[in-house]
């Protein structure tokens, strides 16, 4: 048997356990917070006013049951098109949860190996002293490796397609590290495109068939896929901003975003999804049943630096709320996309807030951050009174 067919072989084997654990939509016979809809959207609507955001979609799920799931606003606003649940949003950087959680899979499933060298898979990528970095360090953005330069993202260089993860890893072949690997948190979306070089290395099957066939397909995400610009793409949303889209200074008025091609972060950030699907991909990563318990131990556990904390797992944010309560998370941004993916163990609430504007002051962070964390607090409160 060669290394193509046993690879082949472990990738099959991997979709059918996933697809056998992967159980209908679970819901609960105690208080979920039905009653909280209004409460909700009035959250939602105070922050989507305020910055003057174009579209919003939002969903929560409370123990498995979609208890919230409206769009607000316009997906485009020349023609007149309102975002509805069905509507797809770009959503920047939680594509790096997609590649973290298939990754982990992977992992746990004997194909790939956590600790191995970057170059065991990806020989390309030789800068100076980086045969010590290992796929775990850059799950958890260890690597040493850059992010993107002040002035790389060009209009030449957004309109460029990248077909295969490999082209981008040669953007950074032979970059110098900017850190020792292992040392310290250092943001990197180029380090997860180096992650998915990898898997498509160990899987030899593209990187997006390998997401769809392990992540989109089992969990029943429909209308997930890798975005395309070239492609059309039924309910796809425009982009807005109080920016200009490549220098990001910021403007009095709304300008339309370009149809930017995103291939460049295939790895981290190229995702086309809803509001619905990330809150049931959400669920997925919070207990056993989906995911195997050692996929979701990576999932769930910080890897750190030899200085200190990064609050990464494998894909996942796994930092504590303000109350010390236990949260996975993904958020993005660039221009013209907001977007924040919360889950909470303890009360098995998963949140989704989605935009398609970068709204007046939205680099504070609060739709992607702290708005999030408010509508799970008003679904876990709502129980409260439900109960009475």
């Amino acid at each position: 048997m060669t290394a193509n067919t046993r690879a082949a072989s472990a990738l099959c084997l991997v979709s059918l356990t996933i697809a056998s654990i992967t159980p209908a939509q679970q819901t609960t016979n105690g208080p979920v917070c039905t009653s909280a809809q209004t409460a909700i959207r009035n959250t939602l609507r105070s922050v989507h006013d305020r910055q003057r955001n174009v579209g919003l979609s939002a969903a929560v799920l409370d123990h498995g049951q979609l208890v919230f799931s409206e769009g607000m606003g316009f997906a485009d606003l020349e023609h007149n098109v309102r975002v509805t649940p069905r509507t797809r949003f770009t959503v920047a950087s939680i594509g790096k949860a997609f590649t973290g959680t298939t990754l982990a899979i992977l992992v746990d499933s004997g194909v790939i190996d956590l600790d191995a060298p970057i170059q065991r898979y990806v020989p390309e990528y030789h800068p100076p002293h980086s045969e010590t970095i290992t796929l775990r360090m850059l799950t958890a953005h260890l690597g040493g490796v850059r992010h993107y330069r002040a002035d790389e993202k060009t209009a030449e260089f957004l309109a460029r397609h990248f077909d295969d993860v490999k082209d981008v890893v040669a953007l950074v072949a032979n970059d110098t590290l900017i850190d020792r690997p292992g040392r310290a948190y250092h943001y990197s979306s180029y380090g997860y495109n180096l992650l998915a070089a990898a898997i498509q290395a160990a899987t030899h099957r593209p990187f997006g068939d390998v997401v769809n066939e392990l992540v989109f397909r089992p969990l029943g995400l429909e209308s997930t896929r890798f975005d395309d610009v070239r492609v059309v793409i039924p309910d796809r949303s425009r982009h807005y901003a109080f920016n200009e889209p490549i220098g990001y200074a910021p403007t009095t008025d709304l300008r339309r975003v370009p149809d930017f091609d995103y291939s460049y972060n295939m790895g981290g950030g190229n995702i086309l999804t809803t509001a619905e699907n990330l809150v049931r991909f959400g669920r997925a990563v919070l207990r056993p049943g989906r995911l195997t318990p050692g996929a979701l131990r990576l999932v769930q556990t910080e890897n750190r630096g030899t200085d200190g904390p990064t609050n990464w797992g494998v894909g996942w944010f796994v930092n504590p709320d303000s109350s010390g309560r236990r949260m996975l998370h993904m958020n993005g941004s660039f221009a013209g996309t907001q977007s924040a993916l919360y889950a909470f163990p303890g009360d098995d609430i998963v949140v989704a807030v989605i935009s398609n504007t970068w709204g007046i002051n939205a680099v504070s962070g609060e739709m992607a951050t702290t708005l999030p964390q408010s509508v799970a607090a008003v679904c876990r409160n709502s129980r409260h009174t439900d109960r009475r």
